[in-house]
């Protein structure tokens, strides 16, 4: 006897769906890959063709000393793709922040540039820092050299492990160099100055907000008093994980709009006009701040941030040669080490 067929058993159909679902997965994670080696692909000809333009536009100029976001902005050097609609602003494809500015080598000031890329995924940092080994004649990353003026030889273990080394992405500094602005340099500066182990100096590339006398303490949100600005910093800064850093002047805007919405607020709910900003700060905002502090950043991740900053900052105003930490506990402070 011929039995009828009448379509799939449950156990058919379920073995079915599975094949089909792993089928998909398999397509998913072979686009996604595509997908990124695409983004790679293309961040790192704007990346290249954005350092060039910016070698073309300073090839007659005898430092790099103008050069700053605003300025290549301003000159529409910036690709169009890095552009955040700002006049100041540039990010990269992968969301993060890019600064450029002149830094000094072998003690001359302003003869190269550096690209200080924002964070970006572990798993892309390798690929991308590997591939401008040639272009670039200093690359750091997380505050790690992984390519030295000179190399031409790179690690690539080295590089997956500086990607690899802070928790929140990885942030990279291209460095480029002008033989040209250095022999300038050299002609009319015969003796750089290369300061001594202990010299403390400001940190000036980083933007933080410590006092009055930072221009954004005053010019952002100009309406809420001075006091409650200075009672915020003064607050952040006495968290055990800041170390006593300095707010950035992006940590600074947050909490000083956090405190805002809160003061908003409880006048708004419990009808208190004369709630005022230094009792809201105290009261509802340093709570969440506090909270901030302790789970963001461990003590050693924010020290070792700010000792990378630090390192920028001696490389920009002495040269490439020049070690420098964070002073702990002085808020903007660093010491050549």
């Amino acid at each position: 006897m011929i039995r009828k067929n009448n379509g799939f058993t449950l156990l058919e159909l379920l073995m079915l769906i599975f094949i089909a679902s792993l089928a998909a997965a398999s397509i998913y994670i072979i686009y996604d890959k595509a997908k990124t080696i695409n983004n790679i692909r293309s961040e790192l000809k704007l990346l290249v063709r954005f350092k060039r333009d910016v070698e073309n536009a300073w090839q007659g100029e005898s430092t790099y000393g103008t050069l700053n976001n605003t300025a290549v902005n301003m000159a529409s050097i910036t690709p169009t793709q890095y552009r955040d609609g700002t006049i100041s602003g540039i990010r990269n494809r992968f969301g993060g922040r890019i600064d450029v500015y002149p830094i000094s080598f072998g003690g001359f000031q302003d003869v190269g540039f550096r690209i200080d890329y924002g964070a970006v995924d572990p798993k892309i940092c390798p690929n991308l820092s590997l591939k401008l080994i040639s272009e670039f004649d200093v690359i750091t990353i997380n505050g790690n050299t992984v390519k030295n003026y000179g190399d031409s030889n790179v690690s690539i273990n080295t590089v997956t492990a500086a990607c690899n080394s802070v928790n929140m992405g990885a942030r990279m500094a291209f460095d480029s160099f002008s033989e040209q602005k250095r022999a300038i340099a050299l002609a009319t500066s015969p003796t750089p100055f290369t300061p001594s182990s202990g010299t403390i100096f400001r940190d000036a590339t980083t933007p933080l907000v410590c006092d009055l006398s930072d221009p954004y303490f005053l010019s952002y949100a100009s309406h809420v008093p001075a006091n409650a600005k200075s009672m915020l910093i003064t607050l952040f800064r006495n968290i055990d994980n800041h170390a006593g850093r300095c707010p950035t002047e992006t940590e600074f805007r947050t909490w000083i709009d956090e405190l805002i919405r809160d003061r908003d607020s409880i006048r708004n709910r419990n009808n208190n006009p004369a709630m005022n900003y230094p009792d809201t700060l105290l009261t509802v905002t340093y709570p969440k701040l506090y909270r901030y502090g302790n789970t963001a950043y461990t003590r050693t991740e924010r020290i070792s941030q700010a000792n990378s900053a630090c390192q920028r900052a001696a490389t920009s105003q002495f040269g490439y040669s020049i070690p420098a930490i964070y002073q702990i506990g002085s808020g903007n402070r660093c010491i050549i080490n």
